[in-house]
């Protein structure tokens, strides 16, 4: 799934809960998905790599909010399926062959 061990993926993934999310970029050309937040320990990234997939809706079903309230992740036929919950009851969806937190 990734180069750290998926239960410590999963536990780092775990800690961005209330991070703010700066921003979803897709880059098309290197088929990455990259989110940005900020953690109070600073800025962080979410990285897919060999992404395929990246849904993304701002319908403010819980009202607006720019913290992430839950990540997960699984293993999926083709790689990995990341599910990002805002607080705001929003739900970005994304796949790709592999996920890496930097920063």
């Amino acid at each position: 799934m990734n180069t750290m061990t998926n239960d410590k993926l999963r536990d780092e993934l775990a800690l961005l809960h209330d991070a703010v999310l700066l921003s979803a970029e897709m880059q098309w050309q290197e088929a990455k998905i990259v989110l940005t937040v900020r953690t109070a320990k600073g800025l962080r990234r979410v990285v897919t790599d060999g992404a395929k997939r990246l849904e993304c809706s701002r319908d403010l079903p819980w009202g607006p909010s720019h913290c992430i309230n839950n990540i997960r992740i699984e293993s999926a036929s083709d790689g990995v399926r990341m599910e990002v919950e805002m607080q705001s009851g929003d739900v970005l969806v994304i796949l790709g062959n592999s996920v890496t937190l930097a920063g």
